[in-house]
């Protein structure tokens, strides 16, 4: 493990040898948000990416080894060839070009409940906000996995507005004291610090999904003045009757990152339980389904014949429930994809689900996954793109990461395909799927060694692993556009 000091080392070496963070990061093969986060000390690298970094550093500085990473600072300043005390760094920028549209970003509220628990229900309620902003055509709204990354940093505004790229930001305040909440929410322009409009609410629990719309309407009539109160009516999502069953689904999203198969059976017994209390909650459905989408990529679902059944009822009984909640729509067609392997039928809904919501990650992903068996890979490409945008910093870029390296693998060409791949790896090396595209994209550029090493990971994670389980996993509709990547994938060395 990196020492406690990473950050100041890391400044270091980038100034001892005039690397630009983007810099390295191309050297290194990672994405420069990585090696952002390493700088301000939100993050430390992983064994993997120590070993790469570590690599970079010796070839400028001969004989540097991963134990040097453990001196003390001025041993190691004294290591890179720095005389006396060590400068610190300072921290780099990067800034995003704001859209041509409203934009806003809405932060963690702080959980004043003094019940560390229940820091999930207000991560909730934020998240409801951002789904309510998300559905306005007239605002760009950055995703809630990206907003999330600023939990616990000490970031200005105008930071947070700078590396997000947007020139609003909502914050605020959340305390539960057993029926009644006490809300406060506050918008400020990125640009000038200063506040556009600021409320507090006190009410019951169940006047919850009130103070949401009220939230939400408040912040779009201060940013677009056009929007009528028709189109605020339109975008309401219809709300759960019973709070247990809202409460149940918030503990189901708070373990959607974990990405493990405790998690993910953690996230279906709570959603079942959201479900049994309130059958006509179509998220809870939607999250529910997600968790089988989990388990398909990553070789965990059994019989997958059963799983498909009950899946595929899930996402019937989900769209009854509600036929126009956006997150249920592409889930729906993700679903169709992959368990019925109808790709036409998901990317029809998936359509449907980004007419309503062109802001929601969760349609713009889904969508580019999709295309790519399909073969409309610029599409894919646009949609994954976009998707990005929404959300520099998600949590779950490496399935972004991964299904724009096997999008630009299909549309020939592999080199570009492989850097991605490289950056899912390393985002998440957990993740089967990137470690595939990393292994038939490597091995399509005559990179063998890190192909075969690339295979290794496959197999370590799914060792029942093979070409024509992976053929029979999901569905294609264009095979000559596919056909180079499996062939890539014989000559890395994955079984047939």
């Amino acid at each position: 493990m990196p020492a406690p000091d990473f950050a100041l080392k890391f400044g270091l070496v980038l100034k001892v040898f005039n690397l630009s963070r983007g810099r390295l990061a191309q050297a290194v093969g990672i994405d420069k948000s990585v090696v952002s986060r390493w700088a301000s000390g939100v993050q430390t690298p992983t064994d993997h990416n120590l070993s790469l970094l570590t690599e970079t550093v010796a070839r400028h500085r001969p004989g540097f080894n991963r134990f040097d990473w453990d001196l003390d600072s001025a041993a190691f300043a004294a290591r890179l060839g720095i005389a006396g005390d060590p400068p610190i760094p300072s921290v780099e920028t990067s800034v995003l070009s704001l859209p041509d549209r409203p934009s806003i970003a809405v932060l963690p509220f702080s959980n004043l409940s003094g019940d560390p628990e229940q820091a999930y229900f207000a991560d909730g309620v934020v998240e409801d906000i951002i789904n309510a902003l998300s559905r306005f055509k007239s605002l760009f709204v950055i995703s809630r996995s990206s907003s999330f990354a600023y939990r616990g940093r000490m970031a200005s505004i105008r930071q947070v507005g700078c590396e997000l790229g947007v020139r609003y930001v909502l914050e605020g305040s959340m305390r539960r004291a057993g029926g009644q909440l006490r809300c406060t929410a506050q918008l400020v322009d990125a640009a000038t610090g200063g506040h556009v409009w600021a409320d507090r609410f006190d009410m019951p629990v169940e006047d919850l999904f009130e103070v949401q719309d009220r939230i939400a309407e408040a912040v779009v009539g201060v940013l677009d003045h056009a929007v009528q109160h028709a189109e605020i009516e339109r975008v309401r999502r219809k709300r759960p009757e019973h709070m247990g069953a809202y409460d149940f689904y918030l503990r189901s999203l708070a373990q959607t990152d974990a990405f493990t198969v405790k998690s993910v059976d953690a996230m279906l017994q709570a959603c079942r339980r959201a479900i049994a209390l309130d059958p006509s909650f179509a998220p809870a459905y939607a999250l529910a389904a997600r968790t089988y989408i989990q388990r398909l990529v990553q070789g965990w679902l059994g019989d997958e014949k059963r799983a498909a059944t009950e899946v595929l009822d899930l996402v019937e009984a989900g769209l009854g429930a509600d036929r126009l909640d956006p997150l249920m729509l592409a889930t729906a067609g993700h679903c169709f994809a992959w368990f019925e392997h109808d790709l036409a039928k998901g990317i029809a809904y998936i359509d449907e689900a980004i007419e309503i919501t062109p802001n929601l990650v969760h349609a713009l992903l889904p969508s580019g996954v999709v295309r790519v068996r399909a073969g409309q890979t610029r599409t894919a490409i646009e949609h994954l793109d976009r998707a990005r945008r929404l959300s520099p910093h998600d949590s779950r870029n490496y399935a972004i990461y991964q299904a724009l390296a096997l999008a630009h693998h299909v549309d020939g060409d592999p080199a570009t395909a492989c850097a991605w791949a490289r950056r899912a790896v390393q985002h998440n090396p957990n993740y089967l799927p990137g470690w595939g595209a990393l292994a038939s994209s490597a091995a399509a550029i005559g990179r063998l060694d890190e192909a075969r090493d690339a295979t290794r990971r496959v197999l370590a994670l799914e060792p029942g692993f093979s070409i024509g389980r992976l053929l029979r996993r999901y569905p294609i509709s264009a095979p000559e556009k596919l056909a180079p990547v499996f062939e890539a994938m014989r000559r890395a060395g994955l079984p047939d």
